[in-house]
């Protein structure tokens, strides 16, 4: 029996405390400075130092949804085998002739077998508890999370309007605004990190680990770099599906955008991890919006219902339109790379 419990994984705690010193610095700089030139570099910093936190954010959330859906299916397992065995013990209770009927050996042996069940069964209740224990705690990580997130976004905004505040004043030649020289919301938020930080030292670890399932059931018709018909090579894969088949999310992830390109059909890209991004291209249909968290297998959209004439997906002499494709790209530190590192396709 293998029980997930909620170890320390302190990389992401150790990033929001350095976003936290990072705000803290940019306010120092700024009550410390005498131009307007240098408040405005000082907000730019503390600008920069808001978006760090709101990636460790969306990293935390991703640890926190991969690790509570393995803790649900532990979870789930367990308490199925708790009834089971309690099913077992209501019938031996039932009367002689089922006793008979379960064990072959006889009422005694049945009357052993029952005795190990019954020891049994709150060992597993126990394991059942902690696991249920280990989602409570989840849930309220996932509670000051939302609530830190909240404060940050707040932050950003107020910083972010200080600077055109001032450097409109600058450009206007007018007095510097008393809200450009406000520091407390710097240290407001660099106060909030903290606190997220302390929540963040104990979220599993939930890396990702390849290979990962296709977003879609079917079969990789052109891979990284491979030429189509028309001579066209692509850095992503082109993977065939049924029309009208869901597309999931192949591991926790957050929505950076979701909706419709033009010449690609409708478009989602998951950031998986701070550094690797997942575009899914030429959908019919996406179901999430734009900031969302996903957990693994969630439904992103669906393909066409019915293939069409020409869209993002067609693949020129292939045999396949829109319809019946899904392009898949991967991006690593901005750099697209071949899917096969990551993902288990399965090719025509």
């Amino acid at each position: 029996m293998v029980v997930l419990s909620l170890a320390a994984t302190p990389a992401p705690a150790q990033d929001a405390r350095e976003a936290a010193q990072t705000l803290t610095i940019a306010a120092t700089l700024l009550e410390a400075s005498e131009g307007a030139q240098e408040r405005i570099a000082a907000l730019s910093q503390a600008i920069e130092a808001h978006d760090e936190a709101l990636a460790v954010l969306r990293e935390g959330q991703r640890r926190i949804a991969t690790v509570a859906d393995g803790l649900r299916e532990e979870l789930d397992a367990r308490e199925e085998r708790i009834a089971a065995l309690l099913s077992v013990l209501i019938e031996i209770e039932r009367g002689p002739t089922t006793v008979r009927a379960i064990h072959p050996d006889g009422p005694l042996s049945a009357a052993r077998a029952a005795s190990l069940i019954a020891d049994a069964a709150p060992a597993l209740e126990a394991e059942a508890a902690i696991l249920r224990a280990d989602l409570d705690r989840l849930a309220r990580m996932r509670s000051a999370e939302a609530t830190a997130a909240d404060d940050l976004r707040t932050g950003l905004d107020a910083i972010q309007a200080a600077r055109e505040a001032l450097s409109a004043a600058i450009s206007e030649r007018r007095a510097i605004p008393a809200a450009a020289l406000d520091t407390a919301g710097l240290r407001a938020s660099a106060e909030a990190l903290k606190d997220l930080s302390a929540v963040l030292d104990v979220i599993p670890g939930a890396d990702l680990e390849p290979p990962l399932a296709l977003p879609v059931e079917g079969r990789v018709l052109r891979r990284y770099g491979e030429a189509d018909a028309a001579g066209i090579e692509r850095p992503g894969w082109i993977v065939t599906a049924a029309p009208g088949a869901p597309v999931l999310a192949p591991a926790a992830a957050s929505i950076l955008f979701s909706g419709p390109v033009p010449g690609q059909g409708e478009v989602a890209i998951l950031e998986m991890r701070p550094d690797l991004l997942l575009v899914l291209a030429g959908l019919h249909r996406t179901t999430v919006t734009r900031g969302a968290l996903v957990a693994r297998g969630e439904i992103l959209g669906e393909i066409a219902p019915e293939a069409r004439e020409s869209d993002a997906g067609t693949d020129a002499g292939g045999g396949a339109s829109a319809g019946e494709t899904l392009y898949i790209e991967v991006r690593k530190d901005g750099e697209t790379v071949d899917p096969a590192t990551w993902f288990a396709g399965e090719g025509d």
